[in-house]
């Protein structure tokens, strides 16, 4: 077991210069901190190729807009879908832009189609945000796929879209090839978001590996960009990926590496364990395997009683209702206060204000629970677990286990800040440059 911990900030690491900016990139901008229900994530959308003005106009609109608001005081929840409603502006802003890029396309401009095609999916992207199951959210999605899939006609090699069928789910990944391939199976790139986070976000790494003469390919979680649900056997999509990417002759099946971040950890972990002689390398950014799906914030009272008598179903109405205020500790209600749990809940497919009913169907996506950690070495692929110095969801034990079960493990965490996962201006030079080696040693 190899551990390499590293408080980053200006520091050069591997050959490869990050920031000096210590941000998180699910953390809200300073400006946007109160009286928002979402975490405005103005760094990584910029990062992803946003306009700030344009972003802050939009927010400007939500935010003066008069209307019937879910929370009075939180400016986004506005219900009907119109004006000032989040999903309605955001859709807006991209609607002008397709319109515009079908237009630069039809003039011949190809370079201009593909900006405007990339910024409308942004922006649908950020309509949908943060992808529940409403009919004007999921609208937006499916909008933002579409944007994305006609951007990725004017790619410098063409878009190609991968579709699967897993358990009766429906889900496409996006195949992005390097320009100069070379003549030899090539090394590859499967890389998946969290729980609100889309595979149309992630553009910007091409370049970092096409010039590597890596290929990249981009699918959801569970739950996020499609209908499946986060429980024990969610890594079942990433296995399907990667059978057909080794199954592909343009691919060096010796050298294919899984990179995955936050809820998306626990398949990526997992399938560094499970997956191991199928697999060069694995990262793990942020990623949540334990604590976040047995609710273990702060010293919390013992479930196991309760919880199988909940599962056999054995305790009556009232007894579910005391279950629930016995589980409810001031941590866990911190937790529950923010967007980012309603999403969870979402995503586990719980009853929402139910903690018993949310711990019957996530304990059991803990990799520690099902038996996979806190073993000891358990893996021989190179894990890399990046992460900021500290995050509420996932406490530094639950990344150095991560780190010890695999005789290879790193851990690198990145200034003081405090957030859930690292700003990707600061990661994305280090995770590239670590992907690249690994997978040319793995040659």
């Amino acid at each position: 077991m190899g551990l390499l911990v590293i408080g980053l900030s200006s520091n050069n690491v591997f050959g490869d210069t990050v920031s000096s900016v210590e941000l998180s990139s699910e953390e809200p901008s300073q400006v946007y901190a109160e009286n928002w229900y979402r975490s405005v994530r103005m760094s990584t959308w910029l990062w992803e190729g946003a306009d700030q003005a344009v972003i802050e106009a939009t927010l400007d609109r939500i935010k003066r807009a008069i209307g019937t608001r879910r929370w009075a005081h939180l400016a986004d929840t506005i219900l009907e879908n119109g004006a000032g409603h989040w999903s309605y502006e955001f859709s807006a802003t991209a609607d002008q832009l397709m319109s515009d890029a079908f237009a630069s396309e039809a003039q011949g401009n190809q370079e201009t189609a593909r900006s405007q095609f990339l910024q409308a999916s942004i922006y649908y992207t950020i309509a949908s945000y943060p992808h529940l199951r409403d009919k004007v959210s999921r609208a937006a999605l499916a909008k933002a796929f579409d944007a994305y899939e006609n951007a990725g006609r004017h790619f410098p090699v063409e878009l190609q879209n991968w579709d699967f069928i897993v358990d009766g789910v429906a889900f496409r990944a996006y195949l992005h090839l390097p320009k100069s391939p070379g003549d030899e199976p090539m090394p590859l790139v499967l890389k998946t978001g969290g729980m609100d986070v889309l595979s149309t976000e992630f553009y910007p790494l091409y370049d970092h590996f096409s010039q590597r003469g890596i290929a990249l390919i981009v699918f959801d979680m569970p739950g996020t960009g499609n209908e499946g649900v986060v429980d024990e056997n969610a890594d079942k999509h990433h296995s399907a990926v990667l059978e057909r990417a080794r199954k592909d002759p343009r691919f060096d099946a010796e050298r294919i590496a899984l990179w995955s971040e936050s809820l998306a950890g626990m398949p990526a972990v997992k399938m560094a364990i499970t997956h191991q002689h199928k697999l060069a390398a694995v990262v793990n950014s942020c990623g949540l395997v334990h604590a976040t799906h047995v609710q273990e914030f702060g010293e919390v009272p013992s479930a196991d009683e309760v919880l199988s008598a909940y599962l056999n179903g054995q305790l009556s109405e009232s007894e579910i209702e005391a279950a629930n205020q016995q589980l409810s500790t001031p941590a866990r209600r911190t937790i529950a206060e923010s967007f980012q749990y309603e999403v969870y809940v979402d995503r586990v497919r719980a009853k929402p204000g139910s903690l018993i009913d949310l711990l019957s169907k996530s304990h059991r996506v803990s990799l520690k629970v099902q038996g996979l950690l806190d073993a000891g070495v358990v893996t021989e692929v190179p894990i890399l677990t990046t992460n900021t110095h500290v995050d509420q969801l996932v406490p530094l034990s639950e990344s150095l286990m991560v780190t010890d079960a695999s005789r290879r493990g790193t851990l690198i965490l990145f200034g003081e800040h405090e957030g859930h996962c690292v700003d990707q201006k600061l990661e994305v030079p280090v995770v590239v440059g670590w992907l690249a080696r690994a997978l040319t040693s793995a040659n």
